[in-house]
């Protein structure tokens, strides 16, 4: 069967001149993941292979993260040039899913498929399986964030909490302590409302901007400060250091915040 005809016959499959293209990607891979369910009887069409990698190439981020995450190795995104570097490593391509060894771009290895079974010593069917799963996964958690923010008046509970869930699922966790990755590939635990933002967007996209406070840099250090200073305990504590230390925190020239684990559960229920 042709990719034409396979297309025409299987309209969970999206195109870019269809309007809602974000639900039919979304029903193609739950179609998918329901197919896969059956490995000895579902073989995977070549266009179902090609529709997967592209839908995967969409959050290539999220997917560089996501395998690198357990790696002992700083990582720095390079948006300019497209790659994703691993300090002394490889880098992967955001745009082909292909890795890079030695510094050079001349050649390279394999596709997001390839990347997967690398990363998880996978064969190739569960290779596919859990890509599948992954954006489904991925698809879900944004879905959840965008499902917070158009409710009115969202607790301020809940606004942690997605707070929270974003260093957890970056792996920004680290003992005691929330830790930011550098342009250098070290960890700061010092970060700015602007930079907290940034990683607010880079995960949730548009939609951050459908909240009073994550849609714009003074929106995310209002809720900071409002955390600081309350006192709030729930998930995590907020410090907030500035300079020059002498003037006064409203002049400030730099504002920076840390985060502290505390494993209370949310306490702080002001809307």
């Amino acid at each position: 069967m042709s990719e034409d005809n396979f297309q025409k016959e299987d309209n969970s499959i999206p195109t870019s001149e269809q309007e809602d293209g974000y639900a039919l990607e979304t029903a193609f891979l739950t179609r998918l993941a329901e197919n896969l369910r059956r490995p000895y009887t579902y073989a995977v069409p070549e266009a179902e292979l090609e529709e997967l990698k592209r839908i995967v190439l969409l959050s290539a981020v999220d997917l560089c993260d996501y395998l690198t995450g357990e790696m002992d190795k700083p990582v720095t995104y390079v948006s300019k040039g497209g790659y994703y570097v691993i300090q002394n490593g490889p880098s992967i391509s955001l745009t082909t899913g292909r890795m890079f060894e030695g510094g050079g771009y001349e050649t390279g290895k394999g596709d997001v498929i390839w990347l997967w079974r690398w990363f998880k010593e996978a064969s190739f069917y569960e290779a596919i399986k859990g890509l599948t799963n992954w954006c489904l996964l991925l698809r879900e958690k944004k879905e959840r964030f965008l499902r917070h923010l158009k409710t009115p008046k969202v607790a301020i509970n809940e606004l942690k909490q997605i707070v929270w869930e974003l260093f957890e699922d970056n792996g920004l966790v680290v003992g005691e302590k929330v830790l930011f990755l550098k342009g250098n590939g070290e960890r700061t635990a010092w970060i700015s409302a602007r930079g907290l933002w940034k990683l607010l967007y880079a995960s949730f996209g548009e939609g951050t901007r459908q909240s009073q406070y994550f849609a714009a840099p003074h929106g995310v250090r209002e809720i900071l400060d409002l955390w600081h200073d309350s006192g709030c305990l729930g998930r995590f504590r907020v410090n907030r250091t500035w300079s020059p230390k002498a003037g006064n925190y409203t002049e400030a020239r730099k504002i920076e915040y840390s985060f502290v684990p505390t494993g209370y559960p949310l306490d702080f229920p002001v809307q």
